[in-house]
């Protein structure tokens, strides 16, 4: 196959696999609704709210960073890699992926004969970028929301001693521990800077994606739009987020079987391939050089993915 159009094919592989892991969740459509809801009903004029914001960088390239800019899906990644804690930046990442993806491909060009299995390689090593992403995202947000409660719990008290919203949120960003004190000390110093605290708290929903993050924000939002008691809704919301915890550890005791079966069944196949490739080198050549054992290994592939995504959508359990 011409290296060019291998290298074109990879390039749409890997960004039909950002495409896919980047795609908002039925919660998070949710989510977009009802603040859309929300911010319809008391829409900011652009002096108060969007022209106060900080353009978030995409390259450090002028023209490279009016480029993607232009993408909807790379403001979406780099907001994926701010949810994470990392301080890449899209270009960069963007890079490392196709470099990665196209060392890959290139050595396996000496290994395996089809350009198929090739690409294959490439592009499975071109995932794994996106991979390391997807893991540190959900560390932190799952560091994040189980310090959540403490931090509402810790803006409950300063309001019952006397401090306004605002300064609640301020201690929280000055006593909490990472990652709760970073994104609280975003939305004190977006309020700071002049933008409403009514929009700077929901960015604080739109940076973190959690449900527990949503209850927060909906609660301050009602009570500064309507009145109300603050701290006993505050009370009211940790007591919920606390047991909600609970219950998600429990699950996850419960699929802890169910987890470690589709870890085991998912890399017992390559396991075992590269095993038997490293004793005995020829055994397995007759896999990857015959046109039948690469529809073998075709059919491998596809019947694995299959079988992971059912064991996904069995242990998967929303709470």
């Amino acid at each position: 196959m011409n290296p060019l159009g291998a290298f074109a094919l990879i390039l749409l592989v890997v960004f039909g696999v950002l495409f896919l892991l980047l795609r908002p969740t039925q919660t998070e459509k949710a989510l977009r609704d009802r603040l859309k809801m929300v911010e319809e009903s008391s829409a900011p004029t652009p002096t108060e709210g969007e022209d106060m914001l900080k353009e978030q960088a995409l390259s450090n390239v002028p023209w490279l960073n009016d480029l993607l800019k232009q993408v909807p899906l790379m403001v979406k990644l780099q907001q994926y890699i701010s949810q994470s804690g990392k301080k890449w930046l899209v270009a960069q990442f963007l890079f490392v992926t196709i470099l990665v993806a196209v060392v890959a491909f290139w050595a396996a060009t000496f290994w395996f004969p089809q350009w198929f299995l090739d690409t294959l390689v490439g592009c499975a090593a071109g995932g794994v970028p996106f991979l390391v992403l997807y893991q540190a995202r959900s560390r932190r947000l799952n560091r994040f929301e189980e310090l959540l409660a403490d931090a509402i719990d810790l803006m409950s008290r300063g309001l019952r001693a006397g401090h306004t919203v605002p300064s609640a949120v301020a201690m929280v960003a000055e006593e909490s521990p990472e990652p709760v004190a970073s994104e609280f000390r975003r939305t004190y110093e977006e309020n700071s800077f002049g933008l409403p605290f009514r929009e700077a708290i929901l960015h604080l929903a739109q940076q973190v994606p959690l449900p527990d993050v949503r209850f927060l924000v909906m609660a301050v939002v009602v009570q500064r739009e309507t009145g109300g008691n603050l701290a006993d809704v505050l009370e009211k919301t940790t007591y919920v987020m606390r047991q909600r915890f609970r219950l998600k550890r429990q699950v996850k005791v419960y699929t802890a079987q169910g987890r470690m079966t589709a870890y085991i069944l998912s890399s017992l196949p390559v396991g075992c391939f590269l095993l038997l490739s490293i004793i005995n080198p020829t055994y397995e050549k007759a896999l990857y050089t015959d046109p039948l054992g690469v529809k073998v290994i075709i059919v491998g592939i596809v019947m694995m993915i299959i079988g992971i995504l059912l064991i996904r959508r069995i242990i998967r359990i929303k709470i």
